[in-house]
């Protein structure tokens, strides 16, 4: 069985301690500031939720992809995969619009939205990790079969996305 290389798992532990680093900018930022909304996007606080949501999202998706379905077959994303990482090359003052299933809704707070966002990633870490780079670990409903390393790329592009548009 092949898992994940030590290339990659570093990858993701950099985004890792850029998720701690998203944070710590984030809760050093005024209590006003961390609540008010940036420009059309969302508050500061609310972005962090939003992390959180859509990391969930992932491993929703593997928890309902069919094990059978996965042997032998590579990440594959359809052209909506490119069509996304594309979008998230927007400048600054430019948004991407966010589907309502990735809307903060719950109004957490930084601490409940950041500890939810670290766990979502731990799960989800474990569970690529039993995966080869290239091969498929789950079927996303709209962008197709993505591998660890389709996955780390959006990820990685969805983060500088919304660093990018956190206050200074």
């Amino acid at each position: 069985m092949q898992y994940m290389s030590p290339q990659l798992t570093a990858e993701f532990e950099y985004l890792t301690t850029r998720l701690e680093g998203m944070i710590e900018k984030v809760s050093n930022l005024p209590t006003d500031a961390q609540e008010s909304p940036v420009g059309k996007s969302f508050s500061p606080v609310q972005a962090i939720e939003h992390m959180y949501v859509t990391e969930k999202s992932y491993t929703d998706y593997a928890k309902k992809t069919d094990p059978a379905k996965l042997k032998g077959r590579k990440g594959k994303p359809n052209f909506i995969y490119n069509f996304v990482l594309k979008g998230m090359n927007r400048p600054v003052g430019s948004n991407l619009p966010t589907p309502g299933m990735f809307q903060p809704k719950d109004g957490l707070s930084l601490e409940e939205s950041s500890q939810k966002w670290r766990d979502e990633r731990a799960s989800l870490m474990e569970y690529l990790k039993k995966f080869n780079d290239n091969d498929a670990c789950l079927k996303n409903p709209l962008m197709g079969w993505f591998s660890p390393r389709d996955l780390y790329v959006l990820m990685e592009r969805h983060q500088d996305y919304h660093d990018a548009r956190l206050p200074n």
